[in-house]
């Protein structure tokens, strides 16, 4: 029996990758070229031309449709946006069932600073009024957390 003896080696030669950088002038003159391809096929481009005309009738009749709602009934938005924040505190603290509250946005903390309530009042936060209940409830929306809880006196002010 014959031995074979092969003794091959491997070399590990490096691999070298040569990059070009852009040119500018090169980029630009393949946009062109691709855009004159493309609307050079008029079927490609009435297609395109469809689908960008079906887009903006679905949107006209979208915001049409909804413009007409408001139209009929303004305050339903208002009583929906007031509904869904009465359901986010209720989740936090129990609330007066018997009354809806008188809702206000906190627009200029700096001016309520010097109220006690008001302390730690941010820009955007939601204060819900009851007046039955003489209660009002200082609540941050985007961190669905309750800030402050205070009795209101809405009684005459003495002369």
């Amino acid at each position: 029996m014959a031995k074979l003896s092969s003794k091959k080696t491997l070399e590990k030669k490096p691999i070298v990758l040569q990059v070009e950088p852009i040119k500018k002038a090169s980029f630009f003159a393949t946009i062109k070229k691709n855009i004159a391809a493309f609307f050079s096929h008029p079927q490609q481009f009435a297609r395109l031309t469809f689908l960008l005309a079906l887009i903006s009738i679905v949107a006209a009749g979208y915001f049409f449709v909804r413009f007409n709602e408001l139209k009929k009934d303004p305050t339903r938005e208002i009583d929906k946006q007031t509904q869904d924040l009465i359901a986010q505190v209720s989740k936090l603290v129990v609330l007066p069932k018997d009354e809806i509250p008188t809702i206000a946005t906190v627009s200029d903390p700096e001016k309520l600073k010097d109220q006690p309530f008001f302390a730690q009042a941010k820009e955007g936060y939601k204060v819900l009024i009851y007046t039955n209940a003489k209660k009002a409830i200082l609540f941050d929306p985007v961190e669905n957390k309750i800030i402050e809880i205070a009795p209101i006196n809405l009684g005459k002010p003495p002369a």
